[in-house]
């Protein structure tokens, strides 16, 4: 009886001082997370976010209108269409005997952002210090995609600085 009496105390003794570390690590870690708290709000009142530190984005929405003749000789009504692959696929191939090109339109927030069309390694045209804070739209009659018709592969870059946000391409083909 007495050896169980010495082992109950023994137990008694050997868990409770088990229990007090893990309260004595649980209370260290309450601690810590309230410094992390305390030192995470100074952080952000002392440092205000930097417009640099924005990461610059654009949109780049592409439209062609339509136009051509029916079976019988009438025209078609025109109608402009967004060309939705451009932006997401980055490429778009349209028939030059039945659509042309209406405009090319950069959304976002970029300053100082650079427009280049190229054909084959040809600068076709060329637009720098575009702020985005509006949209920015090239038209046709600033620039004419497919002026000459045929088949033509353009080279769409947006850029800014060295960084390009934006590569896409565009190719022409008669269809009919």
């Amino acid at each position: 009886m007495k050896h169980y009496v010495t082992m109950l105390l023994f137990l008694t003794i050997l868990f409770s001082c088990g229990q007090s570390d893990t309260k004595q690590k649980e209370l260290e870690l309450k601690e810590r997370e309230l410094e992390l708290k305390d030192l995470t709000k100074d952080t952000i009142k002392e440092s205000p976010i930097k417009t640099s530190e924005i990461k610059t984005f654009v949109k780049v929405k592409l439209f062609f209108k339509t136009f051509g003749t029916d079976e019988e000789g009438n025209t078609i009504k025109s109608e402009v269409y967004e060309r939705k692959e451009f932006q997401k696929e980055r490429k778009y191939t349209y028939c030059y005997d039945s659509e042309e090109f209406n405009k090319l339109i950069l959304e976002g927030n970029g300053i100082d952002i650079s427009l280049i069309v190229f054909e084959g390694s040809i600068i076709k045209f060329q637009k720098t210090q575009i702020d985005l804070g509006n949209q920015f739209t090239l038209t046709k009659s600033i620039f004419n995609l497919a002026e000459a018709g045929g088949n033509k592969s353009y080279k769409v870059v947006i850029k800014q600085g060295e960084i390009i946000l934006f590569q896409g391409k565009i190719d022409s083909q008669g269809c009919m």
